[in-house]
């Protein structure tokens, strides 16, 4: 039980301080670093009901779907192709899944897709210290899932330096009247809008409860690529079990 209330809120504590769950990440941020860390385990998926085949290499996937991940790596990542590595795929058993009719696609809201593709991206002089980039494919063929954007993140040059995202947090941050002393921050695909953004959360208080305690943090939302796409969450609750707290959360609470 306690394993699971474990998984449980570490996984609220990156949704609600980002705006968006991991569930392949533990606690991907550096406190007052701009900073993504994320561990990119191959098996790790969602869809853990299903029977899959792991794979460790490209060229075990059917010709289609390397092809059509070679293409859109290529198209989409120019600048990292260096730095980005292909570090495994899972391919989900539809076929006994339909017949035993265990799971419905319902319950998680999307098309399931055959395969999962896991790229692990590693830039650190732009604060990317592991960046977890996925594809998945239907049994078609089909792109049904990509967290990176199609658009206008192609060229390494236009992103910014992890220290003129701080500066700008900052500044609005002190324009709003925010505390400032302590912040995380992370690495955030926004689907609707198609960006890549840096979301830097700022603490502002703790609320001590019987059972845990509830961090109040202030999140600013940063475009990885310009400094004019600068905007804000409302206030953010975080509700943490105290007895399961991180050494980071931690030292946010203790500071």
């Amino acid at each position: 039980m306690k394993k699971t209330i474990l998984t449980i809120t570490l996984i609220a504590i990156y949704t609600i301080s980002f705006g968006q769950s991991q569930e392949d990440s533990f606690l991907p941020y550096k406190l007052n670093k701009i900073e993504i860390d994320q561990a990119c385990f191959l098996g790790m998926t969602e869809y853990s009901g299903f029977k899959q085949l792991e794979l460790d290499s490209l060229n075990q996937l059917p010709a289609k779907i390397q092809s059509k991940a070679k293409t859109i790596i290529n198209t989409t990542m120019t600048g990292f192709l260096s730095r980005v590595n292909f570090i495994g795929a899972n391919v989900i058993d539809l076929d006994s899944w339909q017949k035993e009719d265990t799971l419905s696609e319902v319950e998680f809201n999307k098309v399931v897709p055959k395969y999962e593709l896991h790229f692990q991206l590693c830039d650190t002089l732009l604060g990317i210290k592991s960046y977890c980039v996925d594809l998945d494919f239907d049994q078609y063929g089909q792109l049904l899932n990509y967290n990176w954007p199609t658009d206008s993140y192609s060229i390494r040059a236009k992103f910014l330096k992890p220290n003129m995202i701080k500066k700008k947090a900052l500044e609005f941050a002190k324009r709003k009247r925010y505390k400032t002393r302590k912040f995380i921050s992370g690495l955030v695909y926004d689907k609707n809008l198609n960006m890549l953004c840096w979301h830097v959360s700022f603490w502002q208080k703790t609320t001590y409860q019987k059972n845990g305690h509830t961090e109040k943090f202030n999140t600013i939302i940063i475009d990885a690529t310009s400094t004019k796409h600068i905007r804000e969450c409302g206030t953010e609750l975080t509700t943490v079990t105290e007895d399961y707290l991180a050494p980071e959360v931690k030292s946010v609470r203790e500071k």
